[in-house]
């Protein structure tokens, strides 16, 4: 078994200092839809079953990794992804932990795509939502964890993405805070929110 990491091609990392998170343009797509670009994607390093993988000089990895065993990707985007995106995570703070398969597709600069790390039997095994402060314009987002049982890397040629819609920006003072019998009214700060879903694996229970 080999480590290998996933490799964007053409993107710099944390331009805009956010840790953990290579930026560049990357769609998420679910269950054959694509539902909306991210804001980053974070650093993650992947056992591969084979120990063979190479890079080109823009850092695309040349050779079909093949299967990863297990493993997790998490991925920062703002509002204005579709609800496919807001109905898995609805579905999973509910309770319910429904599997889907998917990808996340690395574009060039003309979002024609270049390669995707695809997931299948994917689950949300965490999602933090930013902290937020009144009348705060800076621009904010959520970070989803993906975790799925089966992951690859594939190149794959197709025609170029249609290009994201303007939205604007999700900002932290962009909240209203509800508690039934509460007056909430003179909240002026939360902190961020983490919640974690534990990921079992449904062939021996751990």
């Amino acid at each position: 078994m080999a480590a290998a990491c996933i490799c964007i091609a053409g993107a710099k990392a944390n331009p805009t200092g956010t840790s953990g998170f290579t930026t560049g343009s990357f769609a998420l797509e679910i269950d054959g839809n694509v539902v909306g670009f991210l804001k980053g994607v974070g650093a993650a390093s992947l056992t591969v079953d084979t120990p063979a993988t190479k890079l080109t000089s823009d850092n695309i990895l040349n050779e079909t990794t093949g299967t990863i065993p297990y493993s997790e990707v998490s991925v920062q985007c703002g509002v204005g992804m579709s609800s496919a995106l807001y109905d898995w995570i609805k579905a999973e703070c509910g309770g319910n932990y429904p599997t889907h398969r998917g990808g996340i597709i690395v574009t060039d600069s003309n979002l024609k795509p270049i390669q995707e790390l695809k997931f299948s039997n994917a689950v949300i095994s965490e999602v933090t939502f930013p902290s937020v402060l009144s009348r705060d314009n800076t621009a904010t987002s959520m970070v989803i964890h993906i975790s799925a049982s089966n992951m690859s890397l594939a190149a794959i040629t197709s025609g170029p993405l249609t290009p994201p819609a303007r939205h604007q920006p999700w900002e932290q003072g962009d909240y209203k805070l509800t508690i039934q019998g509460v007056d909430c009214t003179q909240v002026s700060r939360i902190d961020s929110l983490t919640i974690q879903f534990k990921v079992v694996d449904s062939a021996n229970g751990a």
